[in-house]
């Protein structure tokens, strides 16, 4: 929806790390700036909650969630202790996913990794409207939602620890609801008819420009098309940099062949990151799935040795029994020959004899 944009100003370049001896006065002032904008974000975050739940939706939507209205306290913890600080990226997503956001409150928020990364945990409320197949249970419930396992996983493995992370990133949704069919099936924000989907559109899309004053970033990062499409609508004059990285869903094919390592190579490419030099590869896993997958390599490879070793023994047999062949044909052939010649033998004999015979008669007859 076009709509008057302010222009953003891009990031300042960092400060020079302040001295040693800086004082307690001056550390005092910097965590006040910082629980200042979060608390400018947060009172922008509950405008956004407000101005969705006056929407309404028609189906196939039966039930929509808002965890900014009952996840409140989970939210409200993760942007006072990561939102202070000024950003260097923002991964923005789409929407709460039901295993996710919409149970702990937080973006992607797979609930082992807001628990023990992010430590973040709190009482979550229900929806006033319950879906029977994607009840809300909270940081009690025993699912685990892929997508943020795969993100927040990827960030655990490189920076080790929350705060080292939100030092220059901070990770967001686009849209704070969630929509579900009446079969549970989650259906996404740009699947809505347009008269539904432009006024959650501008709601969003007003938050966004806060969000990004608030926190001046350099880059505006897509987590998947959807959410880069939406941030340079709702940014056409803001001073920042867009880009993309692959959606972790399982339901993207790509994404379920190393996505770490594609969205390492994505945002590399895009001068965020810096590779990993190869000696800090991810050491191979040893677990069961390794294990079998490596004897069977070994069975593949003892089965290789196996047939090569027969196929030698085979050829050596198979000249064996060329010559065996040979030699039998050689003793064929002189039996052949020597049959041959006794059998010429005794036909001359024969004749001898019977010439013999017949001189003998021709004798007796002259005598007579």
């Amino acid at each position: 929806m076009p709509h008057d944009a302010t222009t953003i100003p891009t990031r300042p370049a960092k400060r020079a790390p302040a001295p040693a001896g800086e004082n307690d006065t001056n550390k005092a002032a910097t965590r006040d700036a910082q629980a200042a904008r979060a608390r400018r974000l947060l009172t922008a975050t509950r405008q956004l909650a407000r101005d969705v739940a006056e929407l309404r939706f028609a189906a196939p939507v039966t039930h929509v969630y808002n965890p900014l209205a009952y996840a409140w306290a989970p939210h409200r913890d993760y942007v006072r202790a990561f939102a202070g600080g000024r950003k260097r990226v923002i991964f923005l997503g789409m929407n709460p996913g039901p295993w996710g956001m919409s149970q702990t409150g937080v973006p992607f928020g797979e609930i082992t990794h807001v628990k023990e990364f992010l430590q973040i945990s709190g009482a979550v409320g229900r929806p006033a409207r319950e879906h029977p197949k994607r009840p809300v249970l909270g940081f009690a419930c025993a699912r685990s939602e892929v997508s943020g396992r795969r993100l927040w996983g990827a960030i655990a493995a490189r920076f080790g620890d929350a705060p080292s992370f939100f030092e220059d990133h901070y990770i967001a949704n686009y849209c704070p609801l969630a929509f579900l069919e009446e079969s549970g099936r989650n259906r996404t924000p740009d699947k809505l008819p347009a008269a539904e989907r432009d006024p959650l559109f501008a709601a969003c899309d007003r938050h966004l420009e806060q969000l990004v004053r608030l926190l001046e970033p350099e880059w505006i990062i897509g987590v998947g098309a959807f959410a880069e499409k939406r941030a340079r609508a709702a940014l056409p004059s803001a001073s920042v940099k867009f880009g993309r990285i692959l959606h972790p869903s399982p339901a993207n094919p790509t994404a379920n062949r190393d996505w770490s390592g594609t969205v390492a190579r994505q945002l590399a490419a895009l001068g965020i990151w810096d590779l990993p030099p190869p000696s800090d590869a991810a050491p191979v896993s040893t677990g069961p799935a390794a294990k079998k997958t490596t004897a069977k390599k070994t069975t593949a490879k003892k089965t290789t040795a196996k047939k090569t070793t027969a196929k030698k023994t085979t050829a050596k047999k198979t000249p064996a029994k060329k010559t065996t062949a040979k030699k039998t044909t050689a003793k064929k052939t002189t039996a052949k020959k020597t049959t041959a010649k006794k059998t010429t033998a005794k036909k001359t004999t024969a004749k001898k004899t019977t010439a013999k015979k017949t001189t003998a008669k021709r004798t007796t007859a002259k005598k007579r």
